[in-house]
């Protein structure tokens, strides 16, 4: 890990189960963007709040960090779509099936 970081990150915190947890690079998930993406904001908070115990709402920072990536993956699909009109076209006459895989576009 890029020594700027660890230089800025809590060096000890207190998780979510109320133990102290020393920090090293090691322990640090850096969220890659998932399957097909670059990370997202939503990443970058999720990382926060698992990997450094941030205080959050339980449930609703979660859903809205879990819509939030979803919704921005949905644009770059679209996006993607637009700028090759015909390999999405191949793409989805390919597949064989018109169900969406949200598990993929909200995965961590």
């Amino acid at each position: 890990m890029n020594s700027h970081l660890t230089d800025i990150l809590p060096k000890r915190y207190e998780s979510r189960d109320g133990s102290h947890v020393e920090l090293t690079g090691s322990k640090v998930h850096l969220p890659v963007g998932g399957h097909r993406f670059r990370p997202t904001l939503e990443d970058v908070l999720e990382m926060l709040i698992n990997d450094f115990g941030i205080d959050h709402k339980k449930d609703s920072a979660r859903r809205a960090i879990r819509d939030g990536r979803r919704n921005f993956r949905l644009g770059q699909v679209s996006a993607a779509a637009t700028d090759a009109p015909l390999v999405a076209q191949e793409a989805i006459h390919g597949r064989p099936s018109d169900k969406e895989r949200t598990d993929r576009l909200e995965a961590f």
